[in-house]
């Protein structure tokens, strides 16, 4: 197996921690704690972002390249049957040995707070185990940090034509978890893009990567 994988993430507001932090009543919906809590950050000249520990993990897509096929995995709150389930088993589908690629610093900020905030005991997630690296593949592949989302980056690089994505639609869509299966295989097609053009891969190995079919885990 491939020790290079790219992970994407779905995330809504964690809004049982936003109800503490601002006191809000509990008939409150969750849409209406989220969009109190982004109202009072924009309110204060800020972005309309809620930080990473404010942020609860709702979807995960895990991109492998192995020999044969790009394998894709996907994990859903919904399914596992709540978040810290999903992060074991992330926990337990990363390598031993590898380097995690995420399109910016954000996905690897919330997972870390996530796995403190579930008390789990796992340095695959907190970044503590030095066998596994979490790279920023967007300061990677642009050399410097830019604030650039991976969708309109590649259709400029034209990996919205990608066999890959045509792929997710049938066997992705049916599931509900299409937009972060792609922007994991998007982060995938970049990561061989910079390679390429990193002198880290030969065009042959790059043009046989991407001629591998996209299998999806079951």
């Amino acid at each position: 197996m491939d020790k290079r994988v790219c992970l994407a993430i779905q995330t809504v507001a964690d809004a049982p921690s936003l109800r503490k932090i601002h006191g809000l009543p509990a008939d409150l919906s969750d849409f209406e704690v989220a969009e109190y809590a982004l109202q009072r950050l924009r309110a204060n000249g800020e972005k309309g972002v809620l930080p990473p520990y404010l942020q609860r993990i709702e979807q995960i897509a895990l991109v492998c390249c192995g020999a044969t096929e790009l394998r894709l995995t996907l994990l859903s709150e919904a399914r596992a049957g709540g978040e810290r389930e999903v992060l074991r088993q992330l926990a337990d589908l990363i390598p031993q040995e590898a380097e995690v690629f995420c399109w910016g610093t954000l996905d690897p900020a919330i997972l870390r707070c996530r796995a403190l905030h579930h008390e789990l005991a796992s340095p695959k997630l907190a970044g503590a185990d030095v066998r596994v690296t979490w790279q920023d593949l967007q300061a990677l592949a642009m050399g410097c940090p830019h604030e650039v989302e991976l969708d309109r980056y590649g259709q400029v690089l034209g990996m919205d034509t990608s066999p890959w994505l045509a792929s997710l639609e049938s066997t992705v869509r049916p599931l509900g978890n299409l937009s972060c299966a792609r922007k994991a295989v998007l982060s995938m097609h970049a990561l061989l893009r910079y390679e390429l053009a990193a002198g880290q891969i030969e065009p042959v190995d790059y043009t046989h990567a991407l001629s591998l079919a996209l299998g999806l885990a079951q």
